[in-house]
Parts: C-alpha cells; sequence; structure tokens
C-alpha cells in the first residue's frame, strides 16, 4: 500500500485531482504503521508526515486533512512524552507532554470546525482532552482545569455515541474515563446504555459483570450472568461465557459447573465444553481428570485433533515418548 501511494504522490502528479487524497492516506499509513519495535515512530515518516502536511497547508490553509494529521502529530508527541512509567509525576516531561496535548486539542478543533462531527477526530479530541486531565489533575492548582477536560471529553464521547450507537470503541472509552475519575456508578451506567443500544453484544453485559467483581457486588454480578444465560436460546455461547468469566477470575469450580450446564443444555458443543473443563483441569494441576474427559472427547471423535495432541502431551507424561512423538507427527 505504501509503495502505491508513494507513487502516487511524485511531485509529477501534484495537479492530479487523486493527489492531496493519495498525501493525505499516506500520512495516515505512516502514523500507523511506521513504527519500530518499541512502537516508536521512525524519524523518516515524522519527517514525511510533517512535509505533506505542511503541502496539504500551503494547498488549502482549511485543510480538514492537514489540521487532523497535525492533531495526530502532536498528539504522537504527547504519548511519546508521557510514555515512561510515572512520567505524569516528572514536572518537566508534564509539561513539555502538556505542550503537544494543548496544540492536538487545538488542532483537532480546527479540523471539527471545518468538517463537524467526524467519528475519528472526536475520537481523537476526546483522548486528547482525557490526557490533558490526567496530566493536570495531580496538581491543586490545575485540579478545575482537569474538571473541565474531563467534562468536554465525556460530552464528546456522548456525541459520538448518540450519532452512532454500535460504536464500540466509545462506550469503552467512556467507561474508562469514568473510572479513572473514580465514579463507579457513571462508568456501570455507560455499560448498561451500551447493552441497551447493542441488545445482540453480550460482552457487554460480561465487561457489566467484571464491573461488579470489582466493586464486590457479588449479587450484582450474579444477576448480569444469570441473564446472559436467559439469552441462551438466542445466544449459543451463553454458558461458555459465563463459564469463561469464572476461569478469568480465578474461580475454577464456578467455571466447571457453568461448562457441564452447557454441555446439559446444548449437546452439539459438548466438545467444546469438555475442552473448557480440561483447561481448568490442567490449571489446577489435576492431569489425570484431564485426560479421562479427553479420552471421552475421543471415544466420540478418533479424529478431534485438539484431543490428540493432549492425549499425546499426557503420553509424554507416562514416558512414552516413541508413542507421543508419533501420534503429534499424525496431527
Amino acid at each position: 500500500a505504501v509503495s502505491s501511494l508513494r507513487r502516487a504522490v511524485e511531485p509529477v502528479n501534484i495537479n492530479e485531482p487523486y493527489y492531496w487524497e493519495a498525501v493525505s492516506t499516506l500520512s495516515d499509513l505512516y502514523l500507523v504503521g511506521g513504527r519500530d519495535a518499541n512502537g516508536k515512530l521512525e524519524k523518516q515518516f515524522i519527517d514525511e508526515v510533517e512535509t505533506f502536511t505542511k503541502k496539504l497547508l500551503e494547498h488549502d490553509p482549511n485543510s480538514f486533512d492537514a489540521h487532523r494529521l497535525k492533531g495526530d502529530l502532536n498528539f504522537y508527541y504527547a504519548t511519546d512524552a508521557f510514555k515512561e512509567f510515572n512520567a505524569f509525576k516528572d514536572k518537566e516531561k508534564t509539561e513539555k507532554g502538556l505542550g503537544f496535548l494543548d496544540e492536538a486539542t487545538k488542532e483537532y478543533h480546527t479540523a471539527d470546525r471545518i468538517k463537524p462531527g467526524q467519528q475519528g477526530v472526536s475520537m481523537q479530541l476526546a483522548r486528547a482532552l482525557a490526557a490533558k486531565a490526567l496530566a493536570t489533575k495531580t496538581e491543586a492548582a490545575k485540579a478545575e482545569a482537569a474538571k473541565e477536560y474531563f467534562a468536554e471529553s465525556e460530552a464528546i464521547y456522548r456525541r459520538v455515541i448518540d450519532k452512532d450507537k454500535a460504536f464500540q470503541s466509545a462506550y469503552t472509552e467512556l467507561y474508562r474515563l469514568f473510572m479513572y475519575q473514580n465514579k463507579p456508578a457513571e462508568a456501570e451506567q455507560v455499560l448498561k446504555l451500551a447493552f441497551e443500544n447493542n441488545p445482540k453484544q453480550f460482552g457487554y453485559l460480561t465487561d457489566l459483570a467484571v464491573h461488579y467483581y470489582w466493586q464486590r457486588r457479588r449479587d450484582d454480578m450474579l444477576n448480569v450472568l444469570n441473564q446472559i444465560k436467559s439469552h441462551a436460546k438466542d445466544y449459543d455461547q451463553a454458558y461458555q461465557t459465563v463459564g469463561d468469566f469464572y476461569l478469568r477470575m480465578g474461580d475454577g469450580e464456578s467455571a466447571i459447573r457453568e461448562y457441564k450446564e452447557g454441555i446439559a443444555k446444548d449437546a452439539k458443543k459438548k466438545a467444546t465444553y469438555q475442552k473448557r473443563v480440561i483447561e481448568v483441569l490442567m490449571r489446577q494441576g489435576k492431569r489425570s481428570e484431564a485426560a479421562e474427559i479427553n479420552s471421552q472427547i475421543l471415544k466420540e471423535n478418533k479424529d478431534d485433533n485438539d484431543a490428540r495432541g493432549l492425549a499425546a502431551t499426557f503420553l509424554l507424561d507416562k514416558g512414552d515418548i516413541a508413542k507421543a512423538l508419533a501420534e503429534l507427527q499424525q496431527v
């Protein structure tokens, strides 16, 4: 993609109608993909984006793409300044990062005035404002400013949701915004709104259960998990989802209970649930019980590669290396 776009933006093509769109798209690719193994943008790509942005502004001072790209560059510079752990406690780095965030928000606001309500710019602006709030809230003198940044960020996220009720990132980031502010009640309402607007997206209910778990609201957590299971007819992963939830929370016995209930309610997915049970038993160190269930899977489907591979692992436990190797090679 980059090589094709680079050919499209050769100087000889500057008057072609596609030129400026190609410049903009190439800049986006550089900002997303032009990073080293540590996630840092390589200087050559930064330089090219800055050059392209300058050209865009010379061509059209009110270029939407130019201003959003300048916002993205400054937002990158800010996150780079803050990337070290506890960077917010370093006054010099904080001031440097805030300077970039100020520039980023200014450019995003300009882009939004030129072409109002574009989802990408709105999300970036909300993120930049949230970052400004986090960077300033540690200083008492700037506490009120931090509140204003949080409030503006929240308002933008809500506008994005109002415009596109299916856009998951807006709910997720708004939830985090409230949790950053230690407002769990408001965060809870975001997850409820997300599911209300997207009644087939049961992941929001799982997130709500996790929220209740960390808030130590066990009864509410159980009610939500039961709500997920009540949709088993139109959500065939209901019991698996609840079992996986317990597994994530470290409650292996409850996970196994849910998987077994899933087997009873949906025999077609028996092997899937059995493999989940095996995973729990292996984590618990109960290898003999896991081997027994794995044997049951193979009795019903001798060609199940997952079960065959695991059976080979159990052969290794017994020291039968030759047979285990032969089985693994066949798998």
